[in-house]
Formats: C-alpha cells, structure tokens, sequence
C-alpha cells in the first residue's frame, strides 16, 4: 500500500469523506475507477467463459509444424473502453489529490500541478518536481519521488497507468493478443 497525504491509494476500503474535505475529489475518482474494474471483471470472465480458439499453422516445414492458438473473437469494445476509464480516473485522482495539497498549502496557481510520469529517474528532479510539483511542501514531493512513477528501472506499474492514461488521450487502446482467422 502506498499511503499519500493520508488517503490510501492502493488498498483498503475507505471511510466516507464530506464533499467539503480537500480530497474528496480523488476519492471519488478511486471509488469510479474500483466499480470500473469489477464491471471488467466480469464482462472478461464472460468473455473467457464463451471464448472459441482455432489453431492456426504458422510455419509449415517438412520436420516441424509450428501452430499458434488464435481466439476468434475480438477482446468487447465494453472491456476497453472500461479499461481506459479506469486508468483515467485513477490518474486523475492523483492529479486532484496534488492539486488539494498545493490548495491546502497556499498555492494559488495550481494549473501545472500534475503527478509526474517521466521515463527515467533523472527527469523526474529535472521536469517532475521542479515542473509539476510547483509549491508542494517538500514532505509531499519526496513522497511522489519515493514512488518512482519512471519507467527505467521506476515503478513499471504505477508508470503504466501514467502511460494508459495518456495513450486512451490519443489512440484507441488495442488489447495485445493474436484475433483472427487463418
């Protein structure tokens, strides 16, 4: 678990917070984003439950006969749609819940307060903290850089929602996996 600013972010359940209290806006984007995850849940156990595979020969040789196993139905436009929902509320929730802070604290411009994703350690001093983290007490900064939301050698799944999120901006999410007919 990762307990920022005193709400859990990855765990528990929670206890009910006033519209009035500084975070409820990020609670209320965790709490989106977990009856996201167990509409997912169950639309892909439906999914797997009716799921039919084919086998299809890849590489046809004299000795060896190389088949991949191929679902013939695509992943539900439901499935990835909620998966991209999920990851935005989550990410936003971090956003909100940095925002608060920095209101908490006396900052009044907030508009470049962001959660930092960066790819590698060394942008996270140079454009995370110095950029996104504008204001916040240092307490709270070295707790974003504890987290390590950097992809090389960082948290892989923290940056993943990071990058999810971002992507679902800009392309339809494509679930990875081989469709289709021979």
């Amino acid at each position: 678990q990762h307990c920022i600013a005193g709400i859990v972010v990855f765990g528990v359940h929670f206890v009910p917070l006033d519209k009035s209290h500084p975070f409820f806006g990020s609670r209320s984007k965790i709490e989106r984003a977990r009856g996201k995850v167990s509409e997912i849940s169950r639309l892909a156990k439906q999914y797997i439950e009716n799921l039919a595979f084919q086998m299809v020969l890849v590489q046809p040789e004299k000795d060896v006969k190389v088949f991949k196993v191929v679902a013939t139905q695509p992943v539900p436009d439901e499935i990835q749609h909620l998966t991209a929902e999920t990851a935005y509320h989550l990410r936003s929730a971090l956003d909100q819940m940095l925002v608060s802070i920095a209101t908490e604290n006396g900052v009044n411009d907030t508009d470049n307060i962001h959660f930092p994703f960066v790819t590698q350690q060394a942008a996270l001093e140079e454009k995370g903290v110095r950029n996104k983290l504008r204001g916040l007490p240092d307490d709270v900064k070295a707790l974003v850089k504890k987290a390590n939301p950097y992809r090389d050698g960082g948290d892989k799944d923290l940056w993943g929602l990071g990058a999810l999120a971002n992507v679902d901006k800009h392309k339809m999410l494509i679930p990875y996996g081989p469709y289709g007919a021979a």
